[in-house]
């Protein structure tokens, strides 16, 4: 059944989304009689189906505890309730549907509907399930949905309400498709494909606890303006959050641990753009913790990413992207990754800590920049303790402004094949290496950075295999107690108006391995006053 389950997610990558013009969600105005069906009153009904089929618009059946193996259809607005949810059975009996609303403004609430068919037929939509609604204002609340192919079925539907449903052991629990201004909010799921949308508008999808999902806790596909919210996803199978082809959603504090060792990511966004991601955590998983892949335009602000294996958020082929004020802590990989010619992102104020250690050899930077990445901007940023390089950058043209660069156990920022990138009024302090440059890093500008008590050098610029990094601008800088101001294989370089690590008027030579040697013909007398240097002069080396 799982590979027919999976057959169907694939068949939703093909929905394209229809807006309907609907109504704020209505109960049932319960205006007409109560039929009753089971107990011992007289002349209760023995079936649900009759007494549906024998009520009035606006009338209620209330059934009593019992097995009902029936399957329900409703095609009038009436209130189904059940006595006790957890003895008040609709059994379907292994045959198709359990329950089949036809009409509009029906309320169904207090059963277990379990055991529909387990057939999808020539018609995608028409597939067996426990609830199957094909109308609009329904409210379905308080049910337990058990053993069914699909839970609930939305198909071509509007402003419905689906509230404090528990969903148990089934195929898949709610698909929902080609919906608009419906309501998934506080429902619980186990062992089952979660949520699972495609081709909705104005959607809200909140407060829903999903736990043990196979292959999706919670997919989107051309999803629009709908809000994704206050979820909890927990397990150890599947994609924790998937959203493809959509835009101009709010997908927001969130709670997502999925801990799988196969490559599946606990946050993907794939295709999309223009979308709120705000304050969510995502802690724990085995693979990466957020990913977008070919998703532009998105504000990626305030989440937090702790404990994730590979990278914590990875964006390829992505641009323009904000990526702001988040909480990165304790990835073993790169916290931050950006690669496959993803362009224009700003990633600002993010605060980047730790590296999970586990002893699996593998080295993490806290943000790394490949693969024909232009153009990116990196902008006040703390980066701290990761095992390789607090920033690593791999292609050209990208600014690194303003970041505090400090306890990594490589170097501070380091360059390779990089050229005409701008590195500019970062305090870089403490790490093996302030900057780094090698095999061809070429016409960057280093101005106004703090390189404060780095182990072994301030500034390297290596020569390997007859690969030099030439014609470099580094000025304006202040080399302040490393071990060794600056240290150059080869000379090339251009040096003006640093300050060296005390007050100088004479020029000032950085002398290569072959005695050759750059010269700062006006070294600085006092430091540059760039942000907080002074503060960390007070810190032991």
């Amino acid at each position: 059944m799982k590979k027919r389950i999976e057959a169907i997610l694939l068949c939703m990558l093909l929905i394209v989304s229809s807006l309907v013009i609907v109504f704020p969600v209505e109960s049932v105005k319960a205006n007409g009689i109560t039929l009753y069906v089971g107990g011992s009153g007289p002349g209760n009904y023995t079936s649900i189906q009759n007494a549906v089929d024998n009520a009035s618009s606006r009338d209620i059946v209330f059934v009593y505890p019992g097995i009902y193996y029936e399957n329900i259809v409703i095609n009038k607005p009436i209130h189904l309730m059940g006595k006790k949810n957890e003895n008040t059975i609709i059994d379907g009996g292994k045959n198709r549907t359990a329950v089949l609303i036809l009409s509009d403004y029906v309320d169904i609430n207090n059963f277990t509907i379990c055991n529909s068919g387990h057939n999808f037929y020539d018609d995608m939509y028409d597939m067996d399930a426990g609830l199957t609604i094909k109308s609009n204002k329904i409210n379905v609340s308080d049910n337990i949905f058990i053993d069914n192919y699909i839970g609930i079925l939305l198909f071509n539907t509007s402003n419905n309400y689906l509230y404090k449903n528990k969903f148990l052991n089934n195929g898949g629990c709610i698909f929902n498709i080609n919906t608009t201004f419906t309501q998934i909010i506080n429902n619980s799921f186990t062992n089952t494909v979660g949520i699972l949308c495609g081709g909705i508008n104005n959607n809200t999808i909140k407060f829903n606890v999903i736990h043990n999902a196979i292959t999706f806790s919670l997919y989107a596909s051309n999803c629009f303006y709908s809000y994704i919210e206050n979820n909890t996803i927990t397990g150890d199978d599947g994609f924790g959050i998937l959203v493809v082809n959509s835009s101009q959603n709010n997908i927001c504090y969130n709670s997502v641990s999925i801990n799988n060792p196969r490559t599946y990511e606990s946050f993907k966004l794939e295709d999309s753009c223009n979308n709120i991601i705000k304050g969510n955590q995502i802690y724990e998983s085995r693979w990466n913790g957020m990913v977008f892949l070919s998703s532009s335009n998105n504000s990626i602000i305030e989440n937090k990413l702790t404990n994730n294996s590979n990278s914590g958020l990875a964006i390829a082929y992505s641009s323009n992207n904000h990526i702001e004020n988040n909480e990165i802590i304790n990835t073993d990989g790169d916290s931050i990754s950006v690669y496959g010619n993803s362009k224009y992102n700003i990633i600002k104020n993010n605060y980047i800590s730790g590296f999970k250690f586990e002893g699996s050899g593998s080295l993490s930077s806290g943000i790394f920049i490949e693969w024909d990445s232009y153009e990116n901007e990196i902008i006040s940023n703390t980066i701290i303790s990761h095992s390789s390089h607090g920033i690593d950058v791999y292609t050209d043209n990208n600014s690194i402004i303003g970041n505090l660069i400090k306890n990594n156990s490589h170097n501070g920022i380091h360059l390779r094949h990089a050229n005409t990138n701008l590195i500019s009024n970062n305090i870089i302090i403490q790490n093996d290496y302030g900057v780094y440059l090698e095999e061809g890093s070429d016409n960057n500008q280093i101005f106004k950075n703090s390189i404060i008590k780095n182990i072994k050098s301030g500034i390297f610029i290596e020569s390997y295999f007859g690969i030099y990094s030439n014609n470099n601008s580094i000025f304006s800088n202040n080399f302040i107690r490393n071990e060794e101001s600056a240290h150059i294989q080869l000379n090339g370089n251009i040096w003006n108006r640093n300050y060296w690590d005390r007050p100088r008027i004479l020029p000032f030579k950085i002398i290569d391995e072959k005695g050759n040697s750059d010269i700062d013909n006006f070294p600085r007398f006092f430091p540059v006053n760039i942000d907080n240097t002074f503060a960390f002069l007070s810190l032991k080396k």
